[in-house]
């Protein structure tokens, strides 16, 4: 974008440090590049969005010119910004019916996903044999990195032993935020195969999967936090209600 565009739709971690560009010692200079802001899943209390509104009310609050900002949300929760922002609904199309079924896994008190992926690679030999009807594409949701790269592993050992003609056999891959932009894409590629995509929540609000039938949620996801030396560490959690109502909603979209 240059000095004519009138909105400009960026990531969040882009709009952030532009933001701060406008900003030195403390004060804020005219925010001119653009006359909208948009910021995109605003209820996920991301750092970086944090620190968006944090900057846009600061500027705001001491007169300097700001553009319009438009906090985007299929899920809206509550994120200070003065002034109150004014609310719009905008309809959409009720989405296709979801199923949901539920597959019991004992609660423990120090959460330990290796025992769930028994279960996910169980239900998808299931799909895959066809033992349960579940047309389309499955998308898995795993907490990390190194879980999807064991799931994935674990998933190609299924596939062998079910012995399927070519013609059936899947498209493993996995979806996370280090992987390269060339191995992500496979996820988007128009396939006769059907697609098996074991992702982190890197596909939980930013990903559309055409063709997608079925979700199976670990329910889990890492999370930043600090050690007990103060240290940066991640730790694997439960996730809320509204990361799940925002992973079931992967599916459902474009086909039923």
């Amino acid at each position: 974008y240059d000095a004519e565009s009138r909105d400009v739709y960026v990531t969040s971690g882009h709009l952030r440090r532009k933001l701060f560009s406008y900003f030195k010692e403390g004060r804020a200079s005219a925010i001119d590049f653009c006359d909208i802001l948009f910021l995109d899943e605003s209820h996920t209390g991301s750092i970086d969005n944090t620190v968006i509104a944090s900057l846009w009310t600061y500027a705001a609050s001491t007169g300097v010119p700001v553009p319009r900002i438009v906090l985007l949300s299929a899920t809206p929760a509550p994120l200070k910004i003065v002034p109150t922002p004014v609310k719009f609904g905008i309809p959409v199309p009720t989405a296709y019916d979801i199923q949901f079924r539920y597959n019991p896994v004992p609660r423990a008190d120090n959460i330990k996903p290796a025992g769930i992926y028994t279960g996910i690679a169980d239900v998808v030999r299931r799909i895959l044999s066809g033992e349960d009807d579940a047309p389309g594409d499955i998308l898995i949701f795993l907490p990390g990195s190194s879980e999807v790269e064991k799931m994935t592993a674990t998933l190609e050992a299924v596939v062998k032993k079910l012995n399927l003609p070519v013609e059936a056999r899947p498209l493993i891959s996995g979806a996370y935020s280090a992987m390269q932009k060339k191995d992500i894409d496979i996820i988007y590629r128009p396939s006769t195969q059907r697609k098996i995509i074991a992702a982190t929540n890197i596909a939980e609000s930013s990903i559309t999967i055409d063709g997608l039938g079925v979700v199976i949620d670990s329910m889990l996801e890492k999370r930043a936090g600090t050690s007990g030396s103060g240290g940066f560490r991640l730790t694997t959690e439960y996730i809320s209600k509204d990361s799940s109502t925002q992973r079931a909603g992967r599916t459902g979209r474009t086909r039923n």
